[in-house]
């Protein structure tokens, strides 16, 4: 609830302030007011968005549940947790580079979605303490497969065009640095000496 409320005050109060940035070229660059948002962006917003409070339900349920069904304490609760943090380690820094790879983006994106949903529902079904790890370590793969640590900006079959601006979506903060040389009047950089820098052709 204070996410939507947050998501929809975000809306109301806060316009788009960027005007329309023209390139030497004339075109407008990527991300300028004009432009609107993508339908791979809006789907790729949604999907962090349900997913993020998912996870994030089931983090603050999770104690309490076992703490009614297996007794359980702050001490085998965290233990629990780290179990799910290293399977969310393994899933992504051994699975989802050859998956995509193999499988496509957007496949692997849709079988994290189901590993998280199957997941989820398995957590309350069981009375077993193996049947509890075996749902957490679904649901940790199906968060590891959704929230890669380093989206790839192709994710749900953008445009070349809006690569950038859907890498970005998906993790603020997180796109290329910016070009510390200073620019000249037309926005191309500048060497030490002044003069503009020249690009290698493609």
């Amino acid at each position: 609830v204070l996410v939507l409320a947050a998501a929809l005050l975000v809306a109301r109060l806060l316009p788009e302030t960027r005007g329309l940035r023209a390139t030497p070229t004339g075109r407008r660059s990527e991300g300028s007011a004009g432009e609107g948002p993508g339908p791979g962006v809006v789907v790729l917003i949604a999907v962090t968005l349900l997913t993020t409070l998912a996870f994030a339900a089931m983090e603050t349920v999770f104690p309490l549940f076992t703490q009614g069904r297996y007794g359980w304490g702050p001490v085998q609760n965290g233990l629990a947790f780290a179990f799910i943090g290293a399977i969310m380690v393994v899933v992504q820094g051994g699975f989802v580079g050859r998956g995509a790879r193999r499988f496509g983006e957007s496949r692997l994106l849709v079988g994290g979605l189901v590993l998280l949903a199957v997941g989820l529902g398995l957590l309350p079904v069981g009375h077993l303490v193996a049947w509890l790890m075996v749902a957490s370590a679904v649901v940790a793969g199906g968060v590891a497969i959704v929230h890669p640590p380093t989206p790839p900006p192709p994710r749900l079959g953008c445009a070349p065009s809006q690569a950038g601006r859907t890498a970005r979506a998906a993790r603020p903060g997180r796109g290329p640095p910016p070009d510390p040389r200073p620019r000249g009047p037309a926005g191309a950089p500048r060497a030490r000496g002044g003069a503009p820098a020249l690009r290698r052709a493609p």
